[in-house]
């Protein structure tokens, strides 16, 4: 069937578009202008006519409900500069009731479902929200097709991309930001990818364009990732002020493949650095041990970018932490580690940088005691069994005491406070299971000392 479009771009007396699109039982895809019944479009081509619905509103805002069913996607769906946007889905896990974008063979390789790029230099992007949809790309294994693509400059300090209750399934990239966007919010994300043969970038990828100025002031809420092929990341961030929360990390493990991630789980500062960013509940499972939880990435040793960014995990299995280019000021939380503790890579790190391995990283065995070391990083180890400490008392007329420490290997360290003046003190023949306390002058009375002792 030939396709039929109306132009209604130029109608000043609508302040307000509102455009139902849905696809009939001869597959048929309609748009309907609500606020006056017309036909803006209809076609075989899905495409072309949830395009004109874009095209139809204007920088006076508009919404487009795309009822459920399934659209046959050919070419991406563009949005002109400085229009408002809302592209809004049915999403439900129920079959048949969801509004699902498939990627078609024909669609170009490497672009996305959603592309919002500046044309015009002097203008902004246009602001989009895109809600409760469905894209799946079935001919993942020859055509590569991403979520979203935004590119250029938000229209003021609200006016990044929003992504809400979305579904990638096989995408190549989830959403992808590059340039200046101030407020993206991508809330209640899931990308699906099983098979193990399936390859991709990322998940969530936000970039710098050279010529303007950082993302920044953004968030990233309860993303669900599942990937049984490999990424490259699931998370990379080059850009400041993002707040990353309740983030589900399942690898390939029930699938056969745990080494999911080429480069590593999580990157802060790929190109241009990232800094003061907070990340927070991020859960990392069914993947390799020896995979890379996260990179910080100073980009340039002699000006390092990156800074001042805090990452917590939950739970951690991927178990190494990698600091690049003399990243700097930075606290990675590790709250549980089921597998042991991590390993710190930091001989190229700069200086303030600590790791917190909190009590859930649990310590196995006398050998893995000690096992989170670091050359630059401060580490402070809170796990029961990795610092200890108590009270010995040094006898009357005696010089020395022994202490039981109850730790799992020797400690490297070890801080003895006395209560009385016993002369000189000093700490002699530690062991794995214990250690002396000797001072030079005899107390005259049983004397208390207090001590501490660390992995």
């Amino acid at each position: 069937m030939n396709s039929r479009s109306i132009n209604y771009r130029d109608r000043a007396c609508v302040k307000a578009l509102s455009v139902i699109v849905w696809v009939d039982e001869q597959g048929i895809a309609k748009a309907r202008d609500s606020a006056i019944g017309g036909i803006i479009a209809e076609s075989s081509d899905h495409a072309s006519v949830i395009q004109a619905a874009v095209d139809s509103v204007g920088p006076q805002g508009g919404a487009i409900f795309l009822r459920r069913g399934t659209y046959l996607i050919k070419r991406p769906i563009t949005f002109p500069d400085i229009a408002r946007v809302r592209i809004k889905g049915e999403l439900s896990y129920s079959s048949g009731a969801s509004t699902v974008l498939r990627v078609d063979s024909t669609f170009p390789d490497s672009r996305y479902v959603f592309e919002c790029v500046r044309q015009d230099p002097t203008k902004a992007n246009a602001i989009i929200d895109i809600e409760d949809i469905y894209m799946w790309n079935p001919n993942w294994s020859t055509t590569r097709a991403g979520f979203l693509y935004w590119a250029g400059l938000s229209a003021g300090f609200h006016g990044g991309p929003k992504v809400r209750r979305c579904v990638a399934h096989y995408a190549w990239r989830g959403v992808h930001v590059k340039g200046e966007a101030y407020t993206i919010v991508i809330e209640d994300f899931t990308y699906l990818a099983a098979a193990t043969s399936f390859t991709a970038d990322a998940v969530i990828a936000i970039e710098k364009d050279p010529s303007l100025n950082w993302t920044a002031s953004s968030w990233i809420h309860r993303l669900f990732v599942f990937v049984g092929g490999k990424l490259s990341n699931a998370i990379r961030i080059d850009g400041s002020s993002i707040h990353v929360r309740d983030i589900h990390i399942l690898g390939g493990t029930t699938v056969g493949n745990a080494s999911n991630f080429s480069d590593a789980v999580i990157r802060l500062g790929k190109d241009y650095g990232a800094w003061t960013n907070y990340l927070d509940g991020i859960h990392i499972s069914d993947v390799s041990a020896e995979q890379t939880a996260l990179i910080l990435d100073g980009v340039d040793a002699s000006k390092p970018l990156t800074r001042n960014n805090r990452a917590v995990f939950a739970s951690m299995v991927a178990k190494h932490v990698r600091f690049r280019n003399n990243a700097y000021n930075n606290t990675v939380v590790v709250r549980q580690s089921p597998d042991g503790a991590p390993t710190i890579d930091d001989a190229e790190a700069g200086p303030g940088n600590t790791v917190i391995v909190e009590p859930g990283s649990r310590l196995w065995s006398q050998s893995e005691a000690g096992k989170v070391a670091a050359t630059k990083c401060r580490v402070v180890d809170l796990r029961p069994g990795a610092s200890a400490s108590g009270a010995a008392t040094i006898p009357a007329g005696s010089t020395s005491v022994t202490v039981n420490h109850g730790l799992l290997a020797a400690p490297s360290k070890v801080l003895v406070t006395p209560t009385a003046n016993v002369g000189a003190v000093w700490v002699e023949s530690i062991t794995s299971t214990s250690f002396t306390i000797r001072c030079s002058t005899a107390p005259s009375a049983d004397t208390t000392v207090y001590w501490y002792a660390e992995l």
